[in-house]
């Protein structure tokens, strides 16, 4: 058994233990466990969120069928084997989102806790105390709402908790309930009061915010003086206008600043706007959900991430059949299951087949969750995986920079679309797929010009290069690891003028960290992708 983790606390701009030694948190959200949402089951759109989907099971297999299916749920959707699992992959924490709506019941106006949930969220924490791993715990869905999606599983999609006194009340209260019940374990690294509040069409409620802030910030530190307080802004937690009244030291002394990222520039210019906040209010930043992309934003955007010096969570951990999480279960036959029309009558569907389908849904995840470990190595950017061509952390550039895709605009390398037309790359590719045609990019390098990338070595050490790109003519190159030759290819251009794959030989990265370097010493070339391939 573990020793008890370390105290975390904000110290300035950054985390640390409370020896004084910094840390950068890297981990999963635990989405689809305790509020689900339905696209994490790929369930119909209208399906969306937990209370929908509460009662299509309801509806559908019967009321007490309903329950025992969630109980099971519950149990075999995350268990200690995933969290082992995490911290066995050399990750330090979790974000544990949960649904207020489940973890209390409201008895007389006030807030009671449900034992059952309540039980899990204790085992998940015990878990990782055991596995070395630290939690943040994550008010996912508030009281009334405080986003007016889906994601809140809002009854009437809107952000009822900042339009009603008595949901803000209750949500205080809940706080002062968990923070006293977690008050005293390290392992709780900080608690993140609201995700997501206001939705960009609940703008108008944004003056609501700071002071709910305020108020579950005074209750919790009459309970608990040492947890971190996290801190979202509003539209999708990516605009910080409501912390712009803030001096350093205004809202608490041990604070945490968090912003969420999705399907934008990978790189520094997609979250400058954060670190400027950062060095202004003198705060640690948490990019506290990012993901639901493709295996090449992922190498790009954590990487940056890690060189930024930003502390990170990945969304999410678990769906169904997809690859480009780190767990994926199966579709069961026959998916979605049928549901009891709206205009139906209470008994009127045979629930058999809903109950079969449901039962197999559950037999999926307990007995065929598989591991995607190419998005680990994605995340660690490590071999064997891909990276893109346009995430190189160094450049030697010769020649002055042609027009073309306008992302990474302070290097002087040209990077450009496939097809030559100009503009903002589009990085949105949800269910992980490649990115379109039209929005593929390239580097474009001439004789002399060097791009180098920062890449680990892991478990499989031997590889082979193999190299996407173009060539104007004939053109030789030279690869070299930690500054030292590991190959020299050649290659003709391809009669048809297109981007091919190229064959750059066998290479051979250890364990840690390393440089990887390409180099053009005659020729001119679009570099694509450097795929880091499993050698034979």
């Amino acid at each position: 058994m573990r020793g008890e983790l370390p105290w975390l606390a904000a110290d300035g701009s950054r985390v640390a233990r409370d020896d004084g030694s910094h840390i950068l948190l890297r981990g999963f959200g635990l989405g689809g466990w305790l509020l689900p949402e339905g696209y994490m089951w790929r369930m119909p759109p209208e399906i969306d969120r937990p209370r929908r989907m509460e009662a299509t099971i309801a509806e559908s297999c019967g009321p007490e069928w309903a329950e025992l299916f969630w109980r099971r749920y519950r149990r075999g959707f995350i268990t200690e084997a995933d969290i082992r699992w995490i911290a066995a992959e050399g990750f330090n924490s979790i974000r544990l989102p949960f649904n207020c709506r489940n973890l209390f019941r409201i008895e007389g106006g006030r807030p009671r806790f449900n034992e059952e949930i309540l039980s899990l969220i204790d085992a998940c924490v015990g878990w990782c105390k055991e596995a070395g791993l630290y939690v943040v715990l994550d008010m996912h869905g508030a009281p009334g709402g405080q986003t007016g999606t889906n994601i809140d599983d809002s009854e009437r999609d809107a952000p009822e908790l900042f339009m009603q006194a008595d949901f803000q009340d209750q949500c205080v209260a809940m706080w002062s309930m968990i923070a006293s019940r977690f008050a005293d374990e390290p392992t709780v690294a900080g608690y993140d009061l609201l995700n997501e509040p206001l939705a960009p069409p609940f703008s108008d409620l944004k003056p609501a915010v700071l002071p709910l802030y305020r108020r579950i910030r005074d209750a919790i530190r009459e309970v608990d003086r040492r947890h971190m307080i996290i801190l979202e802004g509003t539209r999708w937690a990516t605009d910080l206008e409501i912390f712009d009244e803030l001096k350093p030291g205004d809202y608490d002394a041990n604070w945490m600043m968090q912003f969420h990222k999705y399907w934008n520039d990978p790189y520094e210019a997609g979250v400058q706007k954060f670190i400027e906040a950062r060095e202004r209010l003198k705060v640690p930043l948490y990019m506290g959900e990012g993901g639901e992309n493709n295996l090449d934003w992922y190498v790009a955007a954590f990487h940056t991430l890690e060189r930024l010096d930003i502390s990170w969570n990945f969304w999410t951990y678990k769906k169904m059949d997809c690859h480009n999480s780190p767990v994926s279960f199966d579709k069961p036959k026959d998916w979605p299951p049928p549901s009891t029309p709206k205009d139906s009558s209470p008994g009127a569907l045979d629930a058999s087949t809903p109950r079969r389908i449901w039962g197999s849904f559950l037999a999926a995840i307990e007995a065929t969750s598989a591991r995607n470990h190419a998005v680990l190595r994605a995340l660690r950017r490590e071999a064997p995986t891909a990276l893109p061509a346009e995430s190189f952390d160094d450049a030697l550039i010769l020649h002055p920079r042609t027009p073309g895709a306008e992302i990474r605009m302070e290097s002087p390398a040209s990077i450009l679309f496939h097809d030559g037309h100009l503009g903002q790359p589009d990085f949105q590719r949800m269910a992980g797929e490649d990115q379109a045609e039209s929005q593929r990019l390239c580097v474009r390098l001439r004789s002399g010009e060097i791009v180098k990338y920062n890449i680990r070595g892991g478990d499989r050490p031997h590889c082979r290069l193999l190299i996407s790109m173009k060539a104007t003519g004939a053109c030789a190159l030279r690869v070299e690891i930690d500054g030292k030759s590991a190959s020299t290819p050649s290659f003709a251009a391809r009669n048809d003028g297109a981007f091919g794959i190229e064959d750059a030989g066998a290479l051979t990265i250890p364990p840690g960290a390393h440089s990887l370097s390409v180099a053009v010493t005659d020729g001119d070339i679009y570099l694509h992708r450097l795929a880091l391939s499993e050698a034979d």
